[in-house]
């Protein structure tokens, strides 16, 4: 989370009468590179990752809350080459995009989208002090 958006919910949280529930949504862009030595990196590259957040959140008094929902992951990337480009395999060396380029022009090679989305779901109890302290376990 930015730190925007830890401020908007923090607002939202300070907000929320005790013993009342509402509804949070909001939404996260994140562009990401895989590591090296993951097949990720290979496969993809640099990818983007958006979540989508629809919250319940409910004050259940003395700094404590109840939140449940579900976020919706959207994974998304194009395969496709770039003259020029190139990437390092541990122990096979360098493989360059001219090569894939050619394939895409003698031997009909396409780009095309790779694409994943996943629904998850939760319900967890937290703690937020009037100062801004947020205590949530995750496990």
């Amino acid at each position: 989370m930015k730190k925007d958006d830890d401020t908007k919910f923090g607002i939202f949280l300070k907000a929320l009468e005790e013993r009342k529930t509402k509804q949070f949504t909001n939404y996260y862009d994140r562009q990401f590179t895989g590591g090296i030595f993951g097949e990720l990196y290979y496969a993809s590259g640099t990818s983007i990752l958006t979540s989508r957040c629809f919250f319940k959140v409910t004050n259940k008094g003395k700094d404590n809350y109840m939140l449940s929902g579900n976020i919706i992951h959207s994974w998304q990337d194009t395969y496709d080459w770039h003259k020029g480009a190139n990437a390092y395999i541990p122990s096979f060396g360098n493989v360059k995009d001219s090569d894939a380029l050619l394939v895409e022009k003698y031997c009909g090679a396409k780009t095309f989208q790779m694409r994943g989305s996943w629904k998850q779901s939760f319900e967890k109890t937290f703690k937020f002090t009037s100062s801004g302290d947020l205590y949530l376990k995750l496990k």
